[in-house]
């Protein structure tokens, strides 16, 4: 019995042929089909009629095996003994003819040997082979326990062979031997007198690989003390849970006995099981037959198999029964998404299809089998609009290719909430300040309900900083400071949000104004200036309304400068603290300021907003004697700068750096005398950052100096 491909046109017309069975013993519908999907398998029935006086014996001779045969297991191979008819004992004897193995012991395996042609095993080609003293043959070099386990082992490590009989054997006497020989189909493997480990009984048995997939598995001998009930016969996969198994530690084995092992397209009977496969059928009644198909192994296409029953009626002792099975392709959606705007793939788009889910690759491409069935198609990805392409119906053997142009999505939603410590600011501000590369080129507002829940209902796709601060009349004014997302009081520490997609829980907790419990003596105040560009100080005027921070560890306490630009701390216990101002945007000058019993008041903090920072200084009011100084060149700077500086007599001035944490890092002293004086500051040592230059002279008065480590 042969697989055929044919057209289902061409299986009815040769249906249409085939004369009507007997009135007397018969089979209806004698034309069975079904349609499936590769790797599936279903259930088709017909019936068997007895309108005589007589009892009916039937049987469907090749699935009436109740002892010799099982499979399929899950790639298709079945077998099947010498136990059944038809199938005979096979014995090659190579003992005289083949190569002798030599290395056998006990527990070992020895090879490879060349198979001497492709033998196809599970879907795989294999050319070499190792014999191991166990009873087996393996495809891969590895261990095989002496302890017989059932198959499929589902052990990763005891897969990829084949077990003639595997028990605990061994080839420690001298008339326990191995040969194997090839021939033009088919190689021969053979254990001569193979112990039992420990007894007297040993077994002779062969295992032949044909060129077709054919395994063939013979016992020719079973010595007296062997016990054959101990062992596993069958093959195993190099996956762990697909194997076939014959026998495992059951009475089976005996003389004379050969296994036939085959794939189930191999010859290609896709009918696996009737049932019942045999029977006794009273007068004048009928019973129902079940049978199986299989489609694992086929490819999509149409296929004929006949069955034949027989009877005991003398005239009509044989019936066919005609069957069809249409393999049909899966049902696929495939296609490739791209930017509506570049036309570039896409990576990583979802693609959805009802409950089937799959993701675009490099290339933008997706494949989707799924289910006969109408579905809406999504694809979805961050940063784009979902698109839908909806009722969409696919059938069996059908490809249908959907591609799709995504569009950007530029507009998000950004929202978080607010707490004053644990509770919920109560009624408040909030700025999203958008950014390119550090720069501002947006800001948005909103105000902060009562829940302390801000929105931003339309924000385009980009980076943002978000700072939120109470409001006037609000329970918590004065007691928390403006906060930037990241739960800090400067912008360039806030963390920055990359807003690609809508985002709900972008919280801010409000950072404390710890440092307003204190009651020292001591006092921190300066004026801060809008100086311009030229840090000249001529068109220096006060700049009103400038948060300016003072820290202490995590304590903070914020002032607000007046209308003369005039701020104030005070009330301050003894201690360090530091000291800037906070404008967005701008490179803040970070100052330390020592309060002790030597210097409770410190008055002399002045700051000056330029176009991008704002630096502690004097101003025009420079040192008494000192008429300019110059800018540092080069800055950005690798290994040091200079800077000039324009004396009206001589003078002793110190140069101090500090970080941007207002930490100082170096300081340089230089008596210099009247005229142009050159300086040169080294920062080759120095970490990559911003710094601040402070030239100061005896009396405390200076000026600031942006400086940029590269």
């Amino acid at each position: 019995m042969k697989k055929i491909l044919l057209t289902l046109a061409g299986f009815l017309a040769i249906c249409a042929f085939v004369f009507p069975q007997a009135p007397g013993v018969a089979i209806s519908p004698s034309f069975l089909n079904s349609r499936l999907l590769p790797g599936n398998d279903t259930t088709v029935t017909t019936n068997i009629y007895n309108n005589t006086g007589d009892n009916l014996t039937f049987s469907f001779p090749e699935f009436s095996a109740t002892r010799g045969s099982g499979g399929p297991d899950g790639y298709g191979y079945r077998w099947i003994d010498s136990d059944e008819e038809n199938v005979p004992y096979q014995w090659t004897e190579i003992s005289t003819t083949g190569t002798e193995v030599t290395g056998l012991s006990d527990d070992n395996r020895v090879g490879p040997f060349d198979i001497g042609f492709d033998f196809p095993y599970y879907n795989h080609f294999r050319s070499q082979f190792w014999i191991n003293s166990n009873g087996a043959i393996q495809f891969s070099d590895q261990n095989i326990s002496f302890v017989n386990m059932q198959i499929p082992t589902n052990n990763g490590v005891q897969t990829n062979f084949i077990a003639a009989l595997w028990r605990d054997l061994n080839f420690q006497n001298n008339d326990s031997k191995a040969y194997y020989q090839q021939f033009n189909d088919r190689l021969v493997i053979q254990f001569e007198k193979a112990y039992r480990y420990g007894f007297a009984g040993w077994a002779t048995f062969q295992v032949a690989l044909k060129a077709d997939g054919t395994i063939l598995l013979s016992y020719k001998e079973l010595s007296d003390g062997f016990n054959p009930d101990t062992h596993t016969i069958g093959i195993q996969s190099s996956e762990p849970g697909v194997g076939l198994q014959v026998s495992y530690n059951q009475p089976y084995l005996h003389n004379d006995l050969t296994v036939q092992i085959y794939a189930a397209n191999e010859p290609g009977n896709f009918v696996t099981n009737i049932d019942p496969a045999a029977g006794v059928i009273p007068p004048f009644s009928m019973t129902t037959v079940t049978l199986t198909y299989s489609a694992i192994g086929y490819e999509p296409g149409s296929y004929q198999q006949t069955v034949l029953c027989t009877t005991n009626s003398g005239d009509f002792d044989s019936l066919s029964v005609y069957n069809l099975m249409m393999v049909s392709a899966q049902p696929k959606f495939y296609g490739t998404v791209t930017d509506a705007e570049t036309g570039n793939a896409l990576e990583g788009v979802t693609v959805t299809a009802g409950e089937y889910t799959t993701v675009t690759g490099p290339l933008g491409h997706y494949d989707m089998i799924v289910v006969p069935g109408t579905y809406d198609l999504q694809f979805a990805m961050a940063g784009y609009d979902t698109a839908v392409r909806a009722n969409l119906s696919i059938t069996l053997d059908q490809t249908i290719e959907i591609s799709q142009a995504l569009v950007p999505d530029n507009d998000f939603i950004l929202g978080g909430t607010v707490f004053a410590g644990i509770y919920q600011l109560d009624m408040g501000y909030v700025n999203a300040f958008e950014t390119v590369e550090g720069q501002v080129v947006d800001i948005f507002a909103d105000l902060i309900d009562t829940l302390g829940y801000y929105n931003f209902p339309s924000l385009m796709l980009g980076d943002y900083l978000v700072k939120a601060e109470p409001s006037f009349g609000s329970v918590y004014e004065g007691d928390y400071l403006p906060t930037y997302y990241g739960d800090v009081v400067h912008w360039a520490d806030a963390v920055t949000i990359s807003l690609t997609q809508n985002l709900f829980n972008a919280d801010i907790n409000l950072v404390a104004a710890s440092l307003n419990n204190s009651n020292g003596p001591g006092k921190i105040s300066g004026y801060i200036y809008q100086a311009g560009e030229t840090k000249s100080g001529s068109s220096a005027v006060p700049a009103a309304d400038i948060p300016v921070f003072l820290k202490q560890g995590t304590d903070h306490a914020m002032a607000t400068s007046n209308g003369e630009g005039y701020f104030e701390f005070d009330k301050l216990e003894y201690g360090t603290y530091t000291m800037f101002a906070e404008l967005f945007g701008k490179n803040s000058e970070f100052r330390d300021i020592t309060i002790n019993q030597t210097n409770e008041v410190s008055e002399t903090n002045n700051l000056f907003i330029y176009a991008t920072d704002i630096l502690y200084g004097t101003g025009d009011n420079l040192p008494a004697g000192v008429q300019s100084v110059s800018l540092p060149y080069p800055n950005p700077s690798t290994s040091q700068a200079s800077l000039v500086i324009n004396l009206l007599q001589p003078k002793n001035l110190k140069l101090e750096l500090f970080n941007g944490s207002g930490q100082s890092v170096s300081v340089i002293n230089r008596s210099l005398g009247t005229g142009v004086n050159e300086v040169i500051v080294p920062v080759a040592n120095l970490k990559s950052g911003i710094y601040w230059l402070q030239i100061s002279d005896e009396t405390g008065a200076g000026i600031s100096r942006k400086l940029i480590r590269k």
